[in-house]
């Protein structure tokens, strides 16, 4: 994870490397930082369903059960 946040730093709006990120942290139950990434990915394009998905199933594992649903709900809204 310290390469890819160095390579964030770098570039902040690097969405693979965002991606990369989110994905590796939530691999390794870091799930603050999951949604971190995806979140900073939404923001530079919110119209990402699959990261959506990521960030709405990260927040289960967080306990956030609303903000999941919220996002669950959106993507099925968006088809």
């Amino acid at each position: 994870l310290v390469a890819w946040k160095a390579s964030l730093t770098a570039n902040p709006a690097n969405l693979d490397a965002l991606f990369a990120y989110g994905q590796m942290a939530k691999h390794l139950r870091k799930y603050e930082e999951a949604a971190w990434a995806f979140q900073q990915m939404l923001a530079l394009n919110p119209a990402l369903p699959r990261v959506k998905l990521d960030l709405a199933d990260t927040y289960v594992m967080l306990g956030e059960f609303a903000l999941a649903e919220a996002l669950f709900r959106q993507v099925l809204d968006d088809q």
